[in-house]
């Protein structure tokens, strides 16, 4: 095969690559862990991987498709390597490097979007200012999106599941800021091949085109608002804005200004309208406006960010080192579980982003890494600023640009929004590599008399080798752990089968470093669900084996994470092996101390034991800090009692006492010390409150029941037969066997 051949051979697998990647928001795949997010990363890794080693074959026999070295090639390139050397510097090289399959993050996805915006820009380099290969990549995007936007009018309509179980649109990405983030990038393309199209000589074909991109884009915002993601909306409309003051003053005629100021006004118009009427029924009647209306400072979603973000600032500058390159990729979750905020107990108890896009990159490679990131957006406009878009072009790139750092402080990247960000910036280093650094292109490879040997025998064949150990070992092995994970968490999901530990030992073995802690976290989950269960005691056994060996495996890999000492205390509580889930738990409380899921656990642990007192006393501290924590307070009121100081509870809840003593949570604790009738009192208290919550009925039957009194138990029953006629059957069968009982 002549070197022609190979050369055209290369160009076509680089190029179909490159459009094949545009196809990934489609991708789910149903077999995977996380079928939205790990069925696109390991394909786009594969796709990066093949198109990047035929682009190194390709440039070795062309000159052509050598890098540029673009200002923002270099700004790329830079940052990637800080990563690097923040990630080798931090607290788990092996997380930062791997991260996991719920985020398919980490410096492996960072350097295969290095790989592709490097190809990208590469290849598609505008030559004397010829943008026919952009215009097609956008055309294929907005394609793609047109049917990603129909499986979102299909959840929108009820005809098609959505994914999160929310009114919250997500098609095939799986979660709605997801979706919002491509609408939007896509829109605002639409927007721009909407002004490239108005360029056109043809007036017939300009107007059609024009009017086609013009609906495009209206759909997608549509379908972008309908995620309800407030962020990625703000973000859209004052990048709209920017643009369009852009056109304001620097349009190309007095029409252009006019119409940019008018369209200017009327947003603000709008948006001035909408916040006067957002009490109004029209508004709180609406899920989608009323999302938009809530806000402030005050709705729990912000007020979470509020509570993250200075925890992130302060974990960042609370070393000189970790001020300077940060902790790595992937280990916000050290910050996080240290510098707890006790309020944040009403949000989820194990964050392992900022929610903050700066923020994020802050912690992972400090302020160096920080600057390296802004650097690349900075020579970004820059390069706007000195290319040859014209004005509108200019306006609708800057517009995206906002939209993306605006929805950025709200929250965290995924490989769809990495991999549109990383296409306008191609776009932009396409646009300017041919005019810059033109020394690039005195520098050949050809000019070697033995270069076709070097070639065809070396470099061809270590790529060849390398592309090979690449691909096995970031992938395939990976997705061997991911599918083994699947299968193994069938196993315990109670079907016909028993839950296999041969399966999760699996899993284990295939991957030590991507799938280890997803892996032991879910061997731990089942080897719980198994204690628990009536399954036979070899089976209870063998999983307790795996189980502490994983629980010991994980410590060693990450001895300074909370988590794995809260799930490993978890699992021994379960297991009744109190002494050594007591060692977990207080090495769990001593690396995250205001963590209360974790101080509710080791209270448990204390009472199994036998000591009240110490569990009273953490408890106490607890409740302190969130007397609001009604999973907090009943175990406060549960231990007074069990420590003889009921007659505290008034003194402690004082006006709150009848709402706060009156608590299901309880009732447990009155039956352990057979006091029967506080926790009937309870119940009673429960039933007038809830008459229509039959479990209150039901759980006095039991009360009466347990305290040996089967009349009123058999009364209690008869009264929920006749109350909830869906339970007739259920509590005529509970009589029969009450009745029974000598």
């Amino acid at each position: 095969m002549n070197s022609k051949t190979l050369e055209s051979i290369y160009k076509y697998i680089t190029l179909t690559g490159l459009f094949a990647v545009l196809f990934l928001p489609l991708y789910i795949e149903n077999s995977f862990f996380f079928p939205f997010i790990t069925g696109k990363g390991f394909a786009f890794r594969i796709i990066v991987e093949i198109i990047f080693a035929s682009w190194i074959l390709l440039f070795l026999r062309n000159n052509t498709y050598l890098p540029k070295w673009s200002s923002i090639q270099v700004c790329f390139t830079i940052f990637t390597v800080v990563l690097l050397i923040a990630d080798i510097l931090g607290v788990s090289f092996l997380r930062s490097f791997w991260s996991n399959f719920e985020r398919m993050d980490g410096w492996l996805t960072l350097v295969h979007l290095w790989g592709y915006f490097m190809v990208l820009s590469s290849m598609f380099s505008v030559r004397e200012g010829d943008r026919r290969m952009w215009n097609n990549y956008f055309n294929v995007s907005l394609f793609v999106a047109g049917i990603v936007g129909i499986y979102g009018f299909s959840q929108l309509f009820g005809f098609a599941k959505i994914h999160q179980g929310s009114a919250r649109i997500d098609a095939s990405l799986g979660n709605a800021i997801y979706l919002a983030v491509y609408m939007m990038f896509n829109s605002l393309l639409a927007i721009y091949m909407a002004f490239d199209s108005a360029e056109k000589k043809n007036n017939d074909t300009s107007l059609y085109a024009v009017s086609l991109y013009s609906i495009l884009a209206i759909v997608f915002a549509f379908l972008m608002f309908e995620t309800s993601t407030r962020g990625v909306v703000l973000g859209y409309i004052l990048g709209i804005i920017v643009g369009l003051i852009m056109l304001a003053i620097s349009g190309k005629n007095k029409q252009t200004k006019l119409i940019s100021v008018a369209l200017i006004a009327s947003i603000l118009i709008v948006g001035g309208i909408f916040w006067s009427i957002k009490d109004t029924k029209f508004v709180q009647n609406n899920p989608n406006l009323k999302r938009f209306a809530e806000i402030s400072l005050s709705d729990t979603k912000t007020q979470a960010r509020g509570y993250i973000w200075p925890m992130a600032v302060k974990g960042v500058f609370s070393t000189p080192k970790t001020s300077i390159i940060g902790w790595g990729q992937e280990n916000f979750n050290y910050i996080f579980n240290a510098n707890y905020n006790p309020e944040m107990w009403r949000h989820e108890q194990w964050f392992d982003r900022a929610h903050n896009t700066y923020l994020d990159w802050l912690v992972a490679g400090g302020v160096i890494g920080l600057l390296a990131y802004l650097s690349i957006f900075i020579f970004t406009l820059v390069s706007i600023a000195k290319s040859n878009l014209n004005i509108n072009e200019k306006a609708v790139i800057v517009a995206i640009l906002i939209g993306y750092s605006v929805q950025s402080i709200f929250t965290f990247d995924n490989l769809i929004s990495y991999m549109y960000l990383y296409i306008v910036l191609g776009f932009i280093s396409g646009i300017r590599s041919s005019k810059e650094h033109a020394w690039i292109k005195k520098i050949t490879l050809h000019n070697s008399k033995n270069y076709h040997i070097y070639r065809d025998y070396f470099y061809t064949p270590v790529i060849a080798i390398a592309f090979i150990v690449v691909m096995f070992s970031v992938n395939i092995r990976p997705i061997q752990a991911n599918t083994s994970l699947i299968d193994a968490m069938i196993t315990c999901s109670g079907g016909n089968q028993l839950p296999s530990v041969s399966a999760f030992q699996k899993v284990v073995d295939y991957d030590k470093y991507m799938a280890s802690q997803e892996a032991r976290e879910q061997t731990l989950s089942c080897a719980t669900n198994v204690i628990n269960s009536g399954l036979p005691q070899n089976l209870k056994v063998d999983f307790a084996n795996l189980a502490g060996s994983q629980i010991d495996a994980q410590m060693n890999v990450t001895p300074n994470d909370a988590r794995i000492y809260y799930l490993g205390g978890v699992f021994m509580n379960n297991a009744g092996s109190y002494s050594a889930g007591k060692l977990l738990l207080e090495k769990a409380n001593t690396l995250s101390p205001n963590k209360q899921s974790i101080i509710l656990e080791l209270a448990t642990n204390y009472v199994n034991t036998g000591d009240v007192k110490g569990a009273l006393e953490i408890i106490k501290k607890a409740y302190e800090g969130t007397p609001d924590n009604d999973n907090v307070r009943s175990a406060y009121m549960s231990l007074l009692i069990l420590n003889g100081e009921e007659s505290k509870l008034k003194t402690i809840f004082k006006d709150k006492y009848e709402n706060t003593y009156y608590d299901e949570k309880i009732v447990g604790v009155y039956m352990n010390k057979k006091q029967y009738n506080k926790a009937i009192e309870i119940y009673n208290y429960l039933i007038g409150k809830y008459p229509s919550m039959s479990k209150y009925y039901l759980g006095i039957a039991g009360v009466y029941y347990s305290s040996g009194d089967k009349y009123s138990a058999i009364n209690e029953l008869k009264i929920v037969g006749d109350k909830f006629p869906e339970l007739k059957k259920q509590t005529e069968d509970a009589i029969k066997e009450v009745q029974k009982v000598k």
